[in-house]
């Protein structure tokens, strides 16, 4: 006798549960309470957050050391102590703290090229939700072992051959100081500039007299035509300052003028052709010649090509450079040096500026007039 469709249905069903029983017996057991890892739990808590230095020289470093605990229930983290000064430079021994552990975030103020009251930051960063941030702040009244005025010997621009000298004044805040040029200076020094004593005396800020020494930096004869600085050492009689330096700086301008002073391409279409011009005179007349013109590796593709301004004449020569705009947008930048046979001037550097855009070509440059005829030798 045959099993009827309903009997095959009963016994499919009775299989199927007898399996389901048994993966169900192979799991595991659930765990009676679920394991919750809490977070950001921790608690940072300082001592104090303000701390004055009050009244302190400039001449050495300050230190202070802000103490914290972590009040809270789990590891305290901090993930970042940042200064908002340069001056000031945080240090934390390490980053995880246990709850009731102290730590220490020592802060080194440097008040050196800095005077009167000063007033500084120190930010905080940790993983707790409580105490997410903290900030600190040091607090100071500083004031110079010596003043040097002008603080940098800025000589300014001179025509080439020409003498300058300028004079500074080193005060200082003890009785009977002094100060005079290092018996040894530095080797662009010894180069560029010269440096000597002029006198001692006193000079009344406000109200108070207060010593001073004279020194005077002057240029070095024969200096080439450009910009030159360097550090002139000084020597005193404060132990808190036995030496400091000063910065020098002078730009030699030569008898070469450019004008303009260089090639503006302006801004230009991808592909577009561009010619610019440069009038490059000798501001004293005389007659000069251009014996070579480079153009530089980023120039790619760009020509130049020069003639006297005025037929006969070799005092002023007009440069022209052409080209065609890449097809990316992007800068055109580079320089054209010129040779010529002056003496002390025989480079001359002629920047090349533009811009490649998609748009519109706006303020596409274009050839400037020739200088006006003057007077001068003939070549």
């Amino acid at each position: 006798m045959h099993p009827t469709p309903l009997c095959r249905l009963t016994s499919l069903l009775s299989l199927l549960l007898v399996g389901i029983g048994t993966a169900v017996a192979q799991l595991p057991p659930p765990p009676a309470n679920p394991v919750v890892v809490p977070r950001g739990l921790g608690e940072i808590k300082f001592d104090s957050t303000l701390y004055d230095f009050g009244d302190i020289w400039d001449h050495e470093k300050a230190e202070h050391k802000f103490r914290f605990t972590n009040v809270g229930s789990e590891t305290l983290v901090v993930t970042d102590v940042r200064s908002t000064c340069g001056c000031t430079v945080p240090e934390l021994l390490k980053k995880q703290y246990e709850p009731g552990e102290s730590g220490e975030i020592t802060v080194i103020f440097n008040p050196e090229n800095r005077v009167n009251s000063q007033r500084k930051t120190i930010n905080v960063t940790t993983d707790s939700r409580s105490t997410p941030r903290a900030a600190l702040t040091i607090t100071a009244n500083v004031t110079k072992v010596l003043d040097i005025q002008p603080r940098i010997a800025n000589l300014g621009r001179v025509f080439k051959g020409e003498e300058k000298g300028l004079k500074i004044n080193i005060l200082g805040k003890q009785e009977g100081f002094k100060a005079v040029p290092a018996e040894k200076q530095p080797a662009d020094t010894q180069k560029f500039f010269t440096l000597e004593f002029v006198e001692s005396g006193q000079v009344d800020i406000n109200g108070e007299t207060v010593p001073r020494s004279t020194l005077r930096v002057a240029l070095k004869p024969g200096l080439p035509v450009g910009r030159h600085s360097a550090d002139l050492l000084i020597e005193t009689n404060d132990s808190r300052r036995p030496e400091v330096s000063l910065r020098a700086t002078v730009t030699v301008v030569g008898d070469l003028q450019a004008r303009p002073p260089r090639f503006a391409l302006g801004r230009l279409s991808p592909e577009a052709d561009f010619e610019a011009e440069v009038v490059l005179v000798n501001r004293v007349a005389d007659p000069f010649k251009i014996t070579k013109i480079e153009v530089g590796p980023e120039l790619d593709g760009v020509t130049v090509t020069h003639e006297p301004v005025l037929e006969g004449q070799h005092d002023a020569y007009k440069i022209v450079v052409k080209g065609v705009a890449p097809t990316d947008q992007t800068r055109i930048l580079g320089n054209i040096t010129v040779h010529t046979d002056m003496e002390g001037e025989e480079l001359f550097e002629l920047p090349v500026y533009g811009f490649v855009s998609g748009n519109p070509q706006i303020g596409m440059a274009t050839p400037r007039p020739a200088a006006p005829a003057r007077s001068g030798s003939g070549g």
